[in-house]
């Protein structure tokens, strides 16, 4: 039986992915290279708080980039960017 967080009805390692979440993380990225601006795991998780009053877990990160495949993961000066 899965260990569970205190107070939650989620057992500990299980993870559900919200596609409105997916979306915003969409929308963000999408917004991002229409502007020219460069895209920021920070700025996705600023964009999603300010939008849905959470934050996104790795599998919906994941899950976006999945659907934009032409988009490169790269760390420069400490932050992730994802670009073109």
């Amino acid at each position: 039986m899965p260990r569970r967080v205190r107070g939650s009805a989620q057992p500990l390692g299980i993870t559900r992915v919200h596609p409105r979440v997916i979306n915003l993380a969409l929308d963000y990225l999408d917004s991002c290279r229409m502007q020219g601006r460069e895209a920021t795991l920070v700025g996705m998780h600023w964009y999603i708080d300010s939008r849905n009053k959470t934050m996104p877990i790795l599998d919906e990160v994941n899950e976006a980039l999945a659907r934009r495949r032409e988009l490169r993961v790269s760390c420069r000066n400490g932050a992730v960017v994802f670009s073109a």
